[in-house]
């Protein structure tokens, strides 16, 4: 790749910014040592997270960014956040459902997505969150030559 082939926004629950950071790091180091751009956008919890990938796509889904807008299309994004199982009585359900609204809209409109999602018992200082990160740059990036392999412009927007 040439550098800033590609482009990928990464959307970023700093609910847990210990954890967070950790996760963001990993996923920056890969995508910088794969020359991908990358963009951050950050949110205070988990439950914003389909929303904003929402808003991103539209923002960004004609041929070029609202006017105005300092955003490039993105040829893929990475969901990262974390949050605690004990500080939320219906985490599995706020997991389930935040996965399946930020997969739904990627299937709908065709987009590769990543996840570096946690629920954690706790913040475990000693983990390698950014492990986690990177495997999430990774995946993006496989999704993202995917794409392109089937003939696809990587950022293209489609919908049935």
């Amino acid at each position: 790749m040439s550098p800033h082939e590609f482009h990928v926004v990464i959307l970023e629950a700093r609910e847990k910014a210990k954890i967070s950071e950790k996760l963001y790091m990993g996923a920056v180091h890969t995508l910088e040592l794969n020359r991908v751009g990358h963009s951050r956008i950050t949110l205070p919890s988990v439950l914003e997270l389909p929303l904003a990938f929402r808003i991103a796509i539209e923002a960004t889904k004609g041929t070029e960014p609202s006017k105005g807008s300092a955003w490039q299309r993105p040829d893929g994004y990475i969901i990262l956040g974390s949050f605690l199982k004990n500080e939320m009585a219906c985490n599995s359900l706020v997991y389930t459902e935040t996965l399946r609204s930020l997969q739904d809209l990627a299937c709908y409109y065709t987009l590769p997505i990543s996840y570096g999602l946690i629920v954690a018992d706790s913040i475990d200082e000693n983990a390698n969150y950014g492990e986690l990160g990177h495997s999430a740059a990774l995946s993006c990036m496989n999704l993202i030559d995917l794409k392109q392999r089937f003939g696809l412009e990587p950022s293209s927007i489609l919908v049935p």
